[in-house]
């Protein structure tokens, strides 16, 4: 019987091991209804820019997993520290460079042309609520344009911008709707602020 129980566990942790990933569920933004693409676009966002960019071995893997459709354009080098993929149809880029132990600088940004883009009111209003943490406030900013500061924790600092994208960068977009540029950028703080509230638990971003 001890035979038999064992023999079962064994088949049953080699189904486990055996069974096949999850499968990748592509994304394809529309053309038809730009602002329905919010909810992609701020996930894909939330998945690399803000939950990866720091690591670029995650960073990849969450691009390999993210179900857009992913070329590499440019590969970080010495004098030029970004790496850019082209992502759909927009643009995505990031970099990072370490300043000391445990500290550094992190750009990451999506760049999106008009056909695809949603409004940045649509686009702040599907990031927003995925930004969860005590210590975030809205920051002064431009016509046309959202902007987000937190600390996750006393040493670090997160903006995130949302605006529109440079006329001269809406390439291919028809019937003169603006793109838009998503950006997060985490930089070490150095005087901590006197009181921070504590991240969630389980929600460091």
């Amino acid at each position: 019987m001890r035979r038999l129980v064992f023999a079962v566990l064994i088949l049953s942790g080699c189904s486990r091991s055996q069974a096949p990933p999850e499968p990748v569920v592509t994304v394809q933004l529309s053309t038809e209804n730009a602002d329905a693409n919010a909810p992609a676009v701020a996930a894909f966002f939330r998945r690399t820019c803000l939950d990866a960019s720091a690591d670029q071995g995650a960073f990849e893997q969450a691009l390999q997993s993210s179900g857009w459709e992913v070329e590499r354009t440019q590969a970080a080098t010495s004098a030029n520290p970004i790496n850019g993929w082209q992502v759909d149809q927009g643009q995505l880029y990031q970099s990072f460079a370490e300043v000391g132990p445990g500290r550094r600088l992190v750009d990451c940004h999506v760049a999106l042309p008009g056909d695809v883009a949603p409004s940045v009111e649509r686009m702040a209003a599907a990031l927003r609520p995925l930004i969860r943490h005590p210590s975030l406030r809205p920051l002064p900013h431009g016509p046309q344009e959202v902007s987000w500061q937190w600390r996750p924790s006393p040493f670090e600092e997160r903006v995130v911008t949302i605006g529109l994208l440079e006329a001269r960068l809406n390439r291919g977009a028809t019937g003169g709707r603006p793109g838009i540029t998503i950006h997060f950028a985490s930089t070490p703080a150095s005087v901590p602020p006197a009181s921070v509230p504590p991240a969630p638990s389980g929600d460091g971003r």
